[in-house]
């Protein structure tokens, strides 16, 4: 299947390569020998184009008291580059062409309001929400679907390993004892959140203020990287129990929650939906050794095992000033001074363990998050 290619300066251009100065002990004046590309270019092929759309609204109401901003955007990436593997006969291994379109479309919506507003007090709040999608519109060679994703659907999916279950959501163990996963990847679901908010929000009276925010992101995937680590060091909660002391005593005692397949089977198309299934059901009696259990499901078994929806909720600032009153420092060569005290990362909620998914990128082990709070003195001359 065809894989992203990032071009350099000669990337669409047909190039020999540069290759050995010493090719088979064989020099010619010192002149660097030439080999050729593995990768044929399409002629013609055209750069990565994106064609946009934007539309949006401004309102403000009640004396700009309340306002309303709504964005929304539509991107067409088309003429994407791609590497597509063809057959060596022909002298190359690629073939290089302008190959899918991806529609990237999604709304911006910022409230704002100052829901108290007199002499003394004032309170100014606001609210953000946003939502992206990016959409497969189509593939090169006319495909209806790759790599799991069909014509129309979200390209974001999550798609890895899953661990075979009943209609009813149990997991299926084998024969030995441990649970058995499908026989190919499937979709488990979306990398890209659903949805993501901001709130602010700013309380004044007379020369104290407030501000504190809250963010966050709903939905979408995250493998939980320090859970599995947990698990294999041992150090996981929830291996502190009595089948991992007769575990270490040679002894196999614990039986997996699940269920074993007594009869019949089951199909599952590309993206991992059941096709047909007329498989029959009893519970897992099965004991294996803990530790070889935990091993098997959560160590070096399916990445479902460890995974999370990527939802949170944080309180990402906490600000209190206090103003210094003009009068106190009117013998002094101030013109202004405040004292602040912020608070940030302040709490976090959410339902994955062990980790703060926010500092999560995608990669191995996520980096750690901070709390962080400090004074700020302002001065002004």
């Amino acid at each position: 299947e065809p894989y992203n290619i990032y071009a350099n300066y000669y990337g669409t251009l047909p190039v020999y390569n540069q290759g050995s100065v010493n090719v088979n002990n064989i020099r010619w004046n010192g002149t660097s020998a030439l080999n050729l590309p593995g990768t044929f270019i399409t002629p013609g092929i055209h750069p990565n184009t994106t064609i946009s759309q934007e539309y949006g609204t401004e309102i403000r109401f009640a004396n700009n008291r309340i306002g309303l901003d709504f964005t929304w955007f539509k991107y067409l990436d088309k003429n994407i580059v791609k590497q597509v593997p063809i057959s060596s006969a022909s002298g190359y291994s690629y073939l290089l062409l302008n190959a899918d379109e991806i529609n990237r479309k999604g709304i911006e919506v910022v409230v704002s309001g100052s829901p108290v507003r007199t002499k003394d007090i004032r309170w100014d709040v606001t609210f953000n929400y946003s939502q992206l999608r990016k959409i497969a519109k189509a593939y090169y060679g006319g495909d209806s679907i790759r790599d799991g994703v069909k014509i129309g659907e979200r390209t974001d999916n999550y798609r890895t390993w899953a661990w075979e279950r009943s209609p009813d959501g149990k997991i299926v163990y084998g024969s030995n004892g441990f649970p058995q996963y499908i026989d190919h990847v499937i979709n488990l679901g979306h990398n890209d959140p659903d949805w993501e908010f901001g709130i602010m929000n700013n309380i004044t009276y007379k020369n104290v203020s407030l501000g504190f925010s809250f963010d966050g992101r709903i939905g979408g995937l995250i493998y939980n990287g320090v859970e599995q680590k947990l698990y294999e060091g041992g150090m996981h909660p929830g291996t502190a129990n009595k089948y991992r002391d007769d575990s270490y005593a040679d002894n196999a005692t614990y039986v997996g929650d699940g269920v074993v397949v007594t009869s019949g089977s089951v199909d599952y198309d590309v993206q991992g939906n059941i096709v047909s299934d007329t498989r029959k059901f009893a519970t897992n009696t099965q004991a294996v050794k803990y530790i070889d259990w935990v091993f098997a499901t959560y160590v070096n078994g399916v990445p479902g095992a460890n995974m999370y929806k990527r939802t949170f909720v944080k309180l990402r600032e906490v600000t209190l000033t206090y103003a210094v009153d003009t009068k106190l420092i009117s013998r002094t060569p101030f013109k202004g001074a405040s004292i602040s005290l912020t608070g940030r990362n302040l709490l976090l909620w959410t339902k994955v363990p062990f980790m703060d998914p926010d500092s999560y990128d995608g990669g191995g082990l996520p980096e750690p998050s901070y709390r962080n709070i400090g004074v700020n003195l302002n001065l002004k001359f």
